[in-house]
């Protein structure tokens, strides 16, 4: 059946991004105190990231901590990088 393929096609992706974003978070952290990030306080003003990944993955230019992160995520989850494009 074609709609029941397609709903579990669907049902695969979404799991897939619902997993990319838990880990994406893991790069949004800073290690500064700022408290929960699903928590908008407009009172705080916007978040600064110490570092930014490109959508290529970490260069040279890349911090060894955010390296390491980055690491650790894509040995636990090796469809990071290709969702992360």
């Amino acid at each position: 059946n074609p709609k029941v393929m397609g709903n579990r096609v669907k049902m695969k992706i979404d799991g897939l991004f619902t997993l990319y974003k838990t880990h994406e978070k893991c790069l949004q952290l800073t290690g500064e105190g700022i408290g929960n990030s699903d928590q908008e306080d407009s009172s705080q003003g916007p978040v600064t990231l110490q570092f930014y990944i490109q959508v290529n993955g970490p260069d040279e230019n890349t911090p060894l901590a955010a390296v390491n992160i980055w690491d650790e995520i894509v040995s636990s989850f090796p469809f990071f990088p290709c969702l992360h494009h």
